[in-house]
């Protein structure tokens, strides 16, 4: 399916983190870079994976996104507004459309509050001051994610992850978003219960023409889940790519060492593994040019001084590595 209307921008986000020193403390010794000049589009209806080792700095793109972390620099466009321009008041308005599923269905719930209210609270939250609107918004979506009216009287202690993560889908999709951030809502879950969340995700996307930004570090989940896929190493984004296009193309070297890992389809078929020397760099002291560099087994004299620029390839093909740059690729 083509999606073609943009419903977020991102350009050039960066979200750095101080590191602080000296007699009194309050000295910048360092930044730490964990989201360092990036920029991506998301189509409306579509599932955009963002994907990774540990520490890249997925999780927080999703949360500078929200703002519930705020942005060193850079723009967020979503239908047109930046929400980086927006004041307080207005932004929390603003997450009527925009929500997030939290990596840990336990403890992104209040568990002195019964389910019930849990679900309710962002109605309470958006102004919606009718009860009986509200008591019935909370039984409509409940039912669609699964849950019985006799569980939305219990406590969330009470429920497997499985269930906890249902709640915190039907939390997300009380107030009718647009889009939906979703960090890692199914990594601390059982095989079999991962399954099922994306199945329930994945038909009330249908439902609803929901669009999501899905953050994992399981590439088989995200090639199962997304329809493009962001690939991020050291806070920046190195390729970004339709899944079947990534899957089977991938320009970047670190995208071709991440998929080397996946097991092959056909068991006698053999698959070269690519495993990558060294440790991933801090991201407080990045190294010099393309950041991968040090670890990079196509590295060139070039990728140890100069920063490569994200080029568009081939048609919606996107790749940040002097590997592939030349004339007849477009500059974005």
């Amino acid at each position: 399916m083509k999606h073609e209307e943009t419903l977020l921008k991102v350009e050039n986000l960066k979200k750095y983190f101080p590191i602080k020193g000296g007699i009194l403390g309050n000295k910048t010794l360092q930044q730490v870079k964990a989201v360092d000049d990036i920029s991506f589009e998301v189509k409306r209806g579509e599932t955009f994976g963002i994907v990774g080792e540990s520490g890249c700095g997925k999780s927080t793109v999703g949360r500078t996104i929200l703002r519930l972390l705020e942005p060193t620099e850079g723009s967020v466009y979503f239908e047109g507004t930046d929400l980086a321009s927006l004041d307080k008041n207005s932004m929390r308005l603003m997450r009527k459309d925009i929500q997030i599923v939290f990596q840990d269905p336990f403890a992104s719930l209040n568990p002195r509050m019964r389910v019930f209210d849990i679900i309710e609270e962002p109605l309470i939250n958006f102004g919606m001051t009718s009860k009986e609107e509200r008591e019935k918004s909370v039984l409509e979506v409940a039912e669609q994610v699964g849950l019985t009216v006799n569980q939305l009287k219990r406590l969330p202690h009470e429920f497997s992850g499985g269930q906890r993560q249902r709640i915190g889908i039907a939390r997300a999709l009380i107030s009718k978003p647009k889009l939906i951030i979703a960090d890692e809502p199914v990594s601390a879950l059982d095989v079999s219960i991962q399954s099922q969340v994306l199945n329930l995700m994945r038909d009330l996307q249908k439902e609803f023409g929901l669009t999501y930004i899905f953050i994992s570090h399981d590439l088989s989940v995200v090639k199962h889940f997304c329809d493009r896929i962001g690939v991020m190493y050291l806070g920046k984004m190195v390729e970004i790519a339709d899944k079947d296009d990534l899957y089977d193309n991938p320009n970047h070297p670190y995208s071709t060492a991440l998929l080397s890992a996946l097991p092959s389809a056909h068991p006698l078929q053999k698959k070269e593994r690519i495993i990558l020397t060294g440790d991933v760099p801090s991201p407080a002291n990045p190294p010099n040019g393309c950041t991968f560099h040090p670890r990079c087994f196509a590295a060139m004299e070039i990728c140890k001084t100069i920063k490569p620029t994200l080029l568009e390839t081939k048609d919606n093909h996107f790749v940040s590595c002097h590997l592939h740059e030349s004339k007849d690729v477009v500059n974005v």
